[in-house]
């Protein structure tokens, strides 16, 4: 074990010395020792610990009571730590917060993000407290009656806040024993630095959350007493709902938690795409692809209906994956004098096929991040449901910037992180492996075209498409060439143990399972303007 007087983190477990390390903070009224069986379901993961201030058994430097000073402090250690630490070289770093200690991670990645390669929040919310933009939070009466509340009498209302933790719980009872062994007793030492990180809890940290564009991962518990399960946070990354699970879900579901992060991980790794293997399948699927596209179609729709409005029908138009040519061919009848680019050769010779009647279109089989085009040659560029297999975001919004004229626009469609939201949630009951493909947040999409130079409008949509049953689904999306391109996908074929076991834990609409089921596209509409 690595020793470090001066740093605030202390390991619960070191991991392989190649592994990703997670830090992990506590909540409000708990400690360190919070994480140890989240820990023993990690062991292929190295876990830091970090105490809020007044809360462990060593004494604590009274500056740290301030909420600045205190994400100061630990933006400092955990930096120093990545750069110092024998232990800690070449590993990437993931801040893990449940709680309160959710807020404290997203102020520190908003600090430090170059240190930091994903924040994950476990019943966690951006500002606790309700606002007049933020209502799904805790009314500001009840918060104020709380902190007074423990004032007067601060063992009796902790004795109730952990009560509120269990509530909900699937076996309650169980759960308040496990919490006893890992929840602290207040010791009247403590009674000042509590009180002072009770007022933690009124601060606001969506800016942070909104400037943090990296993954995040967001897990809510579906009986939390404390923290609605409907918390908007799918904003900003991910977000997972684990049924039947109170606040304390650490304890309670860490098996569930812990499959969430480590899939979590593995999805953002570096390098994650194989784009040979996203060619290869798009190209092979390119004959059927349309029978199967539905929210393709509508995006499509979408898109070009947005760029007629944008004017994006005369002059030279770039379409980035342009796959069979709908969209193409809907804008070269407008006028437009088309680029139909696309990695997958296979497309392209079908958008060919099929475009016999339309206006010339000119098809390039290329990487939408590396253009084979000059500066300043196109006047606009549209794009749906397609960049979201490029490994690079800001190096593909440079590679559009470049090749647009000033003034040029474009119009994109992308999909976000609760794509397929319910298909992966039922896989994490199958495995750990990565079965579905990463996909940026909003934070990122809109932090890498604004980095290259753009002036960005942003809407974010949810759609849903509903199945008979699972099968159907699973075919539709091998019929439109989305396999999982994942480098860490799992090799062979679906068991029909494994099948089973995903489609009785596939959510279905009406809450029972095995039925009816909805699959859901987190749909980006970009606008942008050089």
């Amino acid at each position: 074990m690595i020793a470090e007087p001066a740093s605030p983190l202390s390991w619960a477990q070191e991991g392989p010395s190649n592994s990703p390390v997670i830090i992990a903070i506590h909540g409000w009224a708990s400690n360190a020792q919070v994480w140890r069986e989240l820990a023993k379901q990690l062991p292929e993961y190295g876990v830091l610990t970090l105490e809020l201030p007044g809360f462990g058994i060593t004494p604590c430097d009274n500056r740290l009571f301030n909420y600045n000073n205190f994400i100061s402090a630990v933006s400092n250690a955990v930096s120093l730590a990545k750069q110092q630490w024998p232990a800690c070289n070449a590993r990437d770093f993931y801040l893990m917060g449940w709680s309160l200690g959710g807020q404290v991670a997203a102020e520190v990645a908003a600090r430090i993000p170059d240190v930091i390669a994903g924040l994950i929040t476990v019943a966690s919310n951006p500002c606790f407290v309700e606002q007049p933009t933020w209502p799904r939070a805790m009314p500001a009466s009840t918060y104020d009656a709380f902190s007074e509340n423990f004032s007067a009498g601060a063992a009796k209302v902790v004795q109730r806040f952990h009560a509120l933790q269990a509530h909900g719980a699937g076996e309650p009872r169980a759960l308040r024993k496990t919490m006893q062994q890992y929840l602290p007793v207040l010791d009247s030492a403590q009674i000042p630095a509590w009180q002072a990180t009770l007022a933690w809890l009124a601060f606001d940290a969506r800016p942070a959350y909104a400037a943090y564009a990296k993954p995040q991962l967001h897990l809510l518990a579906g009986n939390d007493a404390l923290v609605p399960a409907n918390v908007p946070l799918g904003q900003y990354g991910e977000v997972q709902v684990i049924a039947g699970a109170s606040h304390c879900l650490l304890l309670e579901r860490s098996k569930a938690v812990a499959r969430a992060v480590s899939v979590f991980i593995k999805t953002h790794c570096a390098s994650a795409m194989d784009k040979n293997r996203v060619a290869r399948s798009f190209s092979e699927a390119a004959a059927d692809y349309d029978t199967f596209a539905q929210v393709q179609k509508t995006a499509a729709q979408s898109v070009a209906r947005r760029a007629l409005k944008s004017a994006i029908n005369t002059g030279k138009v770039l379409d980035l994956g342009a796959g069979t040519g709908v969209l193409t061919n809907a804008l070269a009848e407008q006028g437009a004098s088309m680029i139909a680019l696309d990695i997958a050769e296979g497309m392209l010779h079908v958008a060919r096929s099929r475009a016999a009647d339309s206006p010339p279109v000119n098809y390039l089989a290329a990487d939408a991040e590396y253009l084979p085009l000059r500066d300043a040659s196109i006047d606009g560029v549209v794009s749906s449901l397609a960049i979201q297999w490029c490994t690079n975001l800001p190096l593909l919004f440079a590679e559009i910037y470049r090749v647009l004229k000033p003034g040029g626009r474009a119009v994109i469609a992308t999909l976000g992180p609760a794509t397929l939201r319910e298909l992966k949630l039922a896989w994490q009951a199958v495995d750990e492996a990565v079965h579905i493909n990463a996909f940026a947040s909003r934070s990122q999409v809109e932090s890498a075209a604004g980095g290259a130079g753009f002036d960005v409008v942003i809407e974010q949509q949810l759609e849903q498409l509903k199945y008979p049953s699972l099968m159907p689904l699973l075919q539709a999306l091998k019929g439109i060439g989305a396999h999982n391109s994942h480098a860490l996908a799992p090799a062979g074929l679906m068991t029909r143990s494994k099948f089973q076991t995903l489609k009785n834990a596939y959510p279905s609409p009406d809450g029972g399972r095995g039925g009816e089921v909805v699959a859901s596209y987190d749909i980006f509409y970009l606008e942008l303007t050089k």
